[in-house]
């Protein structure tokens, strides 16, 4: 970034300088806790503009985590040290399955060598339909494998395949509460049992679903039972209430364990998979029910054709992966193996973004239609402040800086989409979505490894990127502990601006939410940021111009509070902010051609707010961006 001062001229001409404007501090309620006041607390700038080498993957507001009732603290990875674990590399290898035709999904077998299984023995129709819908089913009644009804079209045999695969279904599931931070997990299920309801019992239940029950599962019953045991089950229910919105349906039941409540949560992880192979799930009265669909919501013409079907394969696309209108369709034969494909693209409003977009926040996030609007879906994630720079050999990507958006697509059909920051450092992770119906794939995790593995080969073309960003990490926030698990993964110390690795921070973070993490690591000085960019946002480090200490307790004692009592500002206090870069209307210059120009008093006003705004960003910035005067 260049300036220079124009002879006989205060004034300065800066190319691609960031322009920001003061918001100042401000509250708001907290998405994560909900609580009723506002209690999360920030400072914000609003950039006019705003260039890829001033930031450094975190957003234009700084977080007052001391005073704020969820602190979120930065988080890095540095790419070249990371190490998959077991459950992250069955991630890609799930992938590889579904890509390669040999897995289709929660109700398709989960061991690794299916494959072969599932192409010598193909499956049939018969196999995964047992029951034609017919008099009523109870949906809380156990059954064993008793002799069939006269509506049963299943064999014993065939009843003991499906349940194993409604087993690995629910597996799944809870799998995936695991992974998500939904539930502990040192909380495990010993046994699932998915038993066939018997014809007999039918006629005990007056639901409008209860003609199509063929199977139940009652493992939310134990979930509750041992969840009520654990010491952070407050949390965990309080998260999987959110999870479905369970709590303004169910007001008497919040933070108790309620089977019931994890029934719904179940059933919701569910409901991609099982569709798929003629069942829908439901929730009812804390059993998991397994519904026969109706032939016309599979879309098939013919009913009989559906028992009649000698061999199909497993995969059944929605209609928006076979981009045709309509409900499911079934596909013969062996499939031939899917691409996969990624592109990056500059970011800007696509209308099938848009609509993958607001499919996932209606059934992950449970948004009302109405609320998810293209406007906010283009100020959230389509406009950026980040001035794009061109690729130029090896001091940038061959995609260059700025912001963009990875388009994850197979055969063609958009599947997930990563909103991302590309940075001369990091690649900043800022939102992905996903679509609802490959839920099973856990397109969440796959897309953060992959985008990991981007900044992998383009370290290679670029050595300054090194580092993956993942937003925030909230300590008593259960979604976000999956962030923790791409490690070796560093958190950013609020008060020296050290990166401490996570292993050191996490016990802390039992004892108080907001702490100096700095003060724990035996050996600061090796984790000081050496290799960030020091003219970085998120570099504030410089603990001259950090007046502010918190003490181990989290409370805010302050050194030196002299320039905010309106008292006279010194030569001192104005020499600190003399190089601060201003912008007035169309010129920019530093704050102390202003002396001498205007009166006193506003220059004593403007040394204060001058003074917060370099505490908040670093002198180093301070001097860079330029500072809106209004």
């Amino acid at each position: 970034m260049s300036s220079k001062v124009i002879c006989g001229s205060n004034k300065m001409v800066q190319q691609d300088v960031s322009i920001v404007e003061d918001q100042g501090q401000y509250s708001s309620s907290c998405g994560y806790c909900k609580s009723s006041g506002n209690t999360s607390i920030s400072y914000g700038l609003w950039a006019h503009s705003l260039s890829v080498y001033d930031y450094e993957g975190m957003f234009l507001y700084k977080p007052e985590m001391e005073v704020s009732c969820c602190p979120p603290y930065t988080i890095r990875l540095k790419v070249n040290s990371f190490c998959p674990s077991n459950e992250q590399n069955r991630v890609i290898r799930r992938m590889q399955r579904y890509l390669d035709g040999t897995y289709d999904g929660p109700l398709s077998s989960t061991r690794e060598d299916s494959s072969i299984s599932d192409l010598e023995n193909p499956t049939k129709v018969d196999d995964l339909v047992p029951n034609r819908p017919s008099e009523k089913l109870c949906c809380n009644v156990k059954s064993d494998h008793s002799p069939r009804g006269p509506d049963s079209v299943a064999t014993s045999n065939d009843v003991d395949n499906i349940t194993k695969k409604l087993c690995n279904a629910v597996q799944n599931a809870l799998d995936s509460l695991y992974e998500t931070g939904l539930l502990p997990r040192d909380l495990k299920i010993s046994s699932i049992v998915v038993q066939k309801v018997h014809p007999a019992m039918r006629k005990r239940i007056k639901t409008s679903t209860a003609g199509r029950v063929g199977y139940s599962c009652n493992v939310a019953f134990s979930v509750a039972a041992m969840l009520s045991k654990h010491k952070e089950a407050d949390t965990y229910i309080e998260a999987l209430q959110q999870a479905v919105d369970y709590a303004s349906k169910k007001q008497d039941t919040r933070n108790k364990v309620s089977p019931c409540l994890f029934a719904e949560v179940l059933a919701s992880k569910l409901q991609g998979g099982a569709r798929l192979y003629g069942y829908e799930v439901e929730a009812c009265n804390g059993h998991l029910n397994f519904l026969i669909q109706d032939s016309d919501k599979l879309g098939i013409q013919d009913k009989e054709s559906l028992y009649s079907s000698k061999r199909v394969d497993k995969e059944v696309l929605s209609s928006r992966m076979q981009g045709k209108c309509g409900s499911h369709i079934i596909s013969r034969g062996i499939r031939s193996k899917r691409i996969l494909e990624v592109r990056m693209k500059r970011s800007a409003f696509d209308p099938e973004e848009f609509a993958l977009y607001k499919r996932y926040q209606i059934a992950v996030h449970h948004d009302r239609p109405d609320d998810v609007k293209e406007s906010s879906y283009i100020r959230f994630l389509v406009n950026s402040p980040l001035k794009f720079v061109p690729p130029s050999g090896s001091e940038t990507v061959f995609c260059g800086f700025g912001s963009f958006h990875q388009q994850y697509r197979i055969d063609g059909c958009l599947i997930a989409v990563g909103v991302v920051d590309i940075l001369p450092s990091c690649l900043s992770s800022k939102y992905m979505f996903w679509e609802p119906d490959l839920a099973f794939l856990s397109l969440g995790k796959y897309t953060a490894l992959k985008e990991i593995e981007w900044v992998q080969m383009a370290h290679a073309e670029c050595p300054s990127l090194e580092y993956y960003y993942l937003g925030y990490y909230i300590h008593t926030c259960p979604k976000m502990r999956y962030k923790a698990a791409y490690r070796p993964s560093e958190l950013l110390c609020p008060v020296t601006f050290q990166w401490v690795p996570f292993e050191i921070a996490e016990p802390l973070f039992d004892r108080q939410p907001y702490i100096c993490l700095s003060n724990y690591v035996a050996n600061a000085e090796q984790y000081t940021n050496n290799d960030t960019n020091k003219d970085t946002l998120v570099s504030f480090k410089d603990d001259n111009d950090f007046n502010d200490c918190i003490s181990e307790k989290g409370t805010r004692t302050t050194q030196d509070a002299s320039y905010l009592s309106g008292l006279a500002s010194s030569s001192k206090e104005t020499e600190d902010v003399g190089n601060t870069l201003l912008k007035l209307g169309e010129d920019f210059l530093q704050f102390k051609y202003l002396q001498g120009c205007i009166d006193e008093r506003i220059i004593r006003g403007l040394v204060l707010q001058l003074r917060e705004y370099s505490q908040r960003v670093g002198p180093t910035l301070a001097t860079k961006m330029a500072y809106v005067l209004s």
